[in-house]
């Protein structure tokens, strides 16, 4: 297969579907996307001064596209293919990485799963076909089934004794309803009881097809090797093809939840107050996602930001208080967390509100969006020098752009932003309309949930 020469028409910088061998980023030396027909695409970045790889097999198949009878399923064939294949038992899939000193892993959330590993350059091969087999092979044996099904019980079981994340669960109910989004990642004991190996199987067959495979690796690795080690564990004929356009069953499908405000309570053997705020924020698609990373850097970014400086170093009143944002395809959220003792609570909260508030009535200066601007900049190519975040970039551009996009493009659009954007965002979004609150408190706190509630209201009400 002959390199084609770069296309040197005029184009803007977002349009990134360039012509060099497979792949859509007109950068020399760039990722290569290639896809096998009726097989996966592709997505591969040499760095060829690393002595390891990052492998990572994506599936645009997360908890948010399951039925309410089958919540909890993707999740549970990410535990089940660790448990052997036709040729590999559990303790042979661990050790293909642990025993050269890789690592192994997996994670499911709301829009996909994925399987992911990191080996040494020598047996990188072998860390890809191993991975291969669990999505190829999978065994599903009944009596694997049924032990894996009582660990991810105990799994579910320890997030709730988990206070943060007791809360997070019950928050997304509360903000998301009756959406898929609302529902556990891992669902419940009612929905993984009627899931047998039958059930699985027949799910995972209809979803888990190769040609609905994102695979992405970053290191000492080449392109074409890669498509070829599929060829042979697949005994697949098909040769692999430079695309310019993504298939859209590759692209996540947007999920659009009805945004829920309000302030709820709950209650937990615990000492402290645990306090979420959430808002509305852009999706991964919205323009406005740049500002709005802007934003969330001024209040978030790091122990420089307002929030930390304000809360923890003014005021003492936490020991840490974080901020995230989270753009999805078909939304977003932006969310602030924090705990203290329950008579700072309100405080707490106060002093959280009034910071989002100058940021509606004042511009930040220069100085200031330079140094976030900055810190963004320093974070992204810091991250870069990392082959599982290569990895992990390409595959999420995949899944959420149907595209790659450099970090240095990404560098321009937040470097166009300007004080005047950052503070419409903040006015756009940032309103008593759309605050949503959750409380933990503990148990044995006298005040009625009721008017922990009001208050909390009264305060959003008073300074927004």
């Amino acid at each position: 297969m002959t390199e084609s020469k770069p296309d040197r028409t005029a184009k803007s910088d977002l349009d990134i579907h360039r012509n060099r061998l497979g792949t859509i980023v007109g950068v020399q030396g760039g990722p290569v996307v290639l896809k096998i027909p009726n097989g996966p695409l592709f997505v591969t970045e040499e760095m060829p001064w690393l002595h390891s790889a990052t492998i990572g097999f994506f599936i645009a198949q997360g908890s948010g596209y399951e039925p309410s009878n089958m919540a909890g399923i993707t999740h549970f064939i990410e535990h089940m293919i660790f448990k052997g294949t036709k040729t590999r038992s559990p303790r042979k899939i661990v050790l293909a990485f642990e025993g050269v000193g890789g690592v192994l892993n997996a994670s499911t959330g709301k829009e996909f799963m994925n399987v992911f590993g990191r080996i040494g350059e020598r047996y990188v091969k072998r860390g890809f076909t191993v991975i291969a087999d669990m999505f190829l092979n999978p065994r599903f044996n009944p009596s694997d089934l049924e032990k894996e099904r009582r660990v991810v019980f105990e799994e579910i079981k320890m997030n709730k004794d988990i206070p943060s994340l007791f809360l997070y669960e019950r928050f997304s109910k509360q903000l998301w309803g009756n959406s898929s989004l609302a529902r556990p990642v891992a669902g419940s004991k009612k929905t993984l009881e009627e899931i047998d190996s039958k059930v699985m199987s027949d799910w995972f067959e209809n979803r888990f097809r190769p040609e609905n495979l994102v695979i992405s690796l970053a290191g000492k690795v080449d392109a074409m090797t890669v498509a070829k080690w599929w060829q042979d564990i697949s005994n697949s004929k098909s040769e692999p093809d430079c695309i310019k356009k993504i298939p859209q069953k590759h692209i996540l499908k947007a999920l659009k939840p009805k945004w829920h405000s309000g302030v709820r309570v709950y209650r937990k053997d615990v000492e402290q107050a645990t306090m979420i705020f959430a808002f509305p924020a852009p999706t991964v698609q919205d323009d406005e996602r740049y500002q709005f990373t802007l934003l969330e850097s001024v209040l978030g970014g790091g122990m420089g930001a307002r929030l930390f400086q304000t809360i923890r170093e003014k005021l003492g009143l936490v020991y840490d208080i974080d901020t995230g944002y989270s753009p999805m395809r078909g939304t977003g959220v932006m969310t602030i967390d924090a705990a203290t003792v329950p008579e700072k609570l309100n405080e707490l909260v106060r002093e959280t509100l009034l910071e989002l508030k100058k940021l509606k009535d004042k511009k930040i200066s220069k100085s200031e969006l330079k140094r976030v601007k900055d810190y963004l900049e320093g974070s992204t190519y810091l991250g870069m020098e990392s082959s599982s975040s290569r990895m992990l970039r390409n595959a999420l551009g995949i899944l959420y752009l149907g595209s790659l996009m450099p970090a240095e493009i990404v560098m321009k659009q937040l470097e166009r932003v300007s004080t005047e954007k950052v503070q419409e965002c903040a006015k756009k979004y940032f309103t008593a309309e759309n605050a949503a609150c959750a409380v933990l408190l503990p148990e044995k706190y006298p005040e009625d949930d009721s008017v922990v509630c009001r208050g909390i209201e009264e305060i959003i009400r008073e300074i927004f």
